[in-house]
């Protein structure tokens, strides 16, 4: 499979072959760091949603009003992980869940990565253009069932809120 840029490559150290001609992304190589990724995005939303509903009483509180589950998973079922926010507890495993409320379903794990990268950036406008760039070529698809994106939607917004207060700066 051909790699999209130097840069993805380089920077996860998956270059193959000479620094002349198409380069090659190793696929075991690839497949480990996707599921390397679901797994530190469970630990990621953890640790924020832990923490925030620790130091602020009403997020604790609204967290246990609901359930929602999502799940991060390749087309072909190969990589899926889902993770569950129930009861006011944060909880994933490395297998599909049945009836989900979100589905994130990524073309195949080196699409996930090469998005990913451009995510580190840390800038709002690119990681907007790479999240919708990755909508508008097919190479990730969203699939919803139910009615409570809303109130997860509502969730991250309200964490974010008590994460800028804990911030010891505003600007």
């Amino acid at each position: 499979m051909p790699a999209k840029g130097l840069t993805d490559l380089l920077a996860f150290g998956l270059l193959r072959g000479k620094l002349t001609g198409e380069y090659y992304i190793e696929k075991k190589r690839v497949e480990m760091m996707f599921e390397f990724l679901l797994f530190m995005l469970n630990l990621i939303l953890k640790t924020i949603f832990g923490i925030a509903s620790l130091k602020d009483k009403s997020f604790k509180k609204h967290l246990k009003e609901d359930r929602f589950t999502i799940v991060i998973k390749t087309s072909d079922d190969r990589h899926v992980r889902y993770y569950k926010l129930a009861n006011g507890k944060f909880s994933s495993k490395r297998r599909d869940y049945p009836n989900p409320d979100l589905i994130l379903v990524w073309s195949n794990s080196s699409e996930a990565l090469s998005t990913v990268m451009k995510l580190m950036k840390f800038s709002q406008k690119d990681i907007m253009n790479s999240i919708l760039n990755a909508f508008a070529t097919g190479k990730l698809k969203m699939e919803i069932q139910g009615d409570k994106l809303g109130w997860f939607t509502f969730s991250l917004y309200k964490m974010m809120v008590v994460y800028k207060k804990m911030l010891p700066f505003r600007g």
